[in-house]
């Protein structure tokens, strides 16, 4: 069996309160398609952190950001959006790359 892709959600870049320990040594070996679900929000992968480490991805990197959502994908109440809605987007993001995949 082969690996076509892996697929990220909510990936902790850093454990909680610790932001200098970042977590991504092993992304420079990862060469298969990738895609990062993520809230906007979430406190353990900062947007613009978790870009910067995700160039070190030598595969092909995808994103989903679940606007306003934590890292437990929760969206801010006004947002006007519910837990539910924003797992379905994540769920529908994720289902449509891994069809996409070869």
């Amino acid at each position: 069996m082969s690996v076509r892709g892996l697929l990220l959600l909510g990936y902790p870049l850093h454990a909680a309160g610790k932001p200098e320990k970042v977590r991504d040594d092993h992304f420079r070996r990862l060469t298969l398609p990738t895609l990062f679900v993520s809230g906007t929000r979430d406190s353990l992968a900062a947007q613009p952190d978790l870009r910067r480490s995700a160039r070190k991805v030598k595969g092909k990197v995808s994103w989903c950001w679940l606007d306003s959502a934590d890292h437990g994908f929760k969206p801010l109440k006004s947002s006007g959006r519910t837990l539910d809605d924003t797992l379905a987007t994540a769920a529908e993001a994720s289902v449509a790359w891994v069809e996409q995949l070869p």
